[in-house]
């Protein structure tokens, strides 16, 4: 056969077709979200339908004082607040959030809080939505929380970003409002060099980057302003549906609140009781080794043990 030789450029462009070679140069998750069958969805239709939950590194410096290991006080300037937010994508509305240090349980059950409190000063009554969409993060102590304060809980797949909306919002959220402010990080650290904020800018205004609570306080501003554009779009499909008699939300009863809330604190209780049950029975089977030992070495020695008498 007289076929023409092919070129390197050829190889190379049959290696980035074909699934058996893309997988093997850049790994499984890769050919899952850039070459397998890709589920296309759509927006849910009404709001309280769908949410989605996830924790952030906010693009935001903020300044903090510690103390190094000589005892000497010093000031770093690279730390960024996280949010735990809960996104409905009916129209992006930031339903519920949570900021702090870094995530947590306790912060997602806090972001979960000020969702339902924000629900209720939206349609005046506590609802709880259809479904619940998160990462794996805590998923194992958390799911009996998750599954209290939904009708459905749906983690999303391990290394699969596409499967929740919730990452692009927040890249969209840190170009709309976050860059704004003079203490931006940029655009995360793997992103493009054009994207990132100089090193001489931080370096020449790090001084007035904004302490903790400061930091907390322009992400509840930007947040609040974000709201404020999308809220009309999100009450109105529920004020409809209510003066049709045909809820897009189910009623959440407080009963359920508490319950949610207690749930991850009984688990925990429990699972405390069981290693301190654990201590206890093997310190006894020490005492009962040792007791053995020493009943062994007395009958070696040709001694009566001591009698204990209850």
């Amino acid at each position: 056969m007289n076929w023409k030789p092919i070129t390197g450029a050829t190889v190379a462009n049959y290696r980035k077709e074909h699934p058996e070679c893309y997988a093997g140069r850049y790994g499984k998750s890769a050919l899952a979200n850039n070459k397998l069958m890709q589920v296309t969805r759509t927006a849910p239709t009404a709001p309280m339908y769908f949410w989605c939950v996830d924790g952030w590194d906010t693009e935001l410096f903020y300044q903090a004082r510690a103390t190094d290991s000589r005892g000497r006080s010093v000031t770093t300037y690279h730390h960024r607040p996280t949010v735990v937010a809960i996104v409905d994508p009916f129209n992006k509305y930031i339903v519920g959030y949570a900021i702090g240090r870094h995530e947590s349980a306790a912060l997602i059950r806090q972001a979960f809080r000020n969702a339902f409190e924000h629900v209720k000063e939206l349609f005046g009554s506590y609802f709880k939505p259809w479904q619940v969409q998160t990462d794996n993060y805590g998923r194992g102590h958390l799911k009996c929380f998750y599954e209290a304060v939904g009708h459905w809980y749906t983690p999303a797949a391990v290394k699969n970003a596409k499967s929740k909306i919730i990452e692009p919002f927040f890249n969209q959220f840190n170009r709309q409002w976050l860059r704004l402010l003079p203490n931006s990080s940029g655009h995360g650290v793997k992103s493009r060099q054009k994207l990132q904020v100089s090193d001489d800018w931080i370096e020449t205004h790090k001084r007035d980057f904004p302490d903790f609570e400061g930091c907390c306080r322009q992400l509840v501003k930007m947040i609040d302003f974000d709201r404020a554009t999308k809220r009309e779009e999100y009450i109105e499909p529920v004020d409809r549906s209510s003066r049709n008699r045909s809820p897009a939300a189910l009623p959440l009863k407080t009963s359920c609140w508490l319950l949610a809330r207690q749930l991850l604190r009984v688990r925990l209780g429990v699972m405390a009781c069981i290693c301190r049950w654990a201590v206890i029975v093997s310190s006894m089977n020490v005492s009962t080794r040792s007791s053995a030992v020493m009943g062994t070495r007395l009958s070696s020695s040709n001694t009566i043990p001591p009698t204990w008498t209850g």
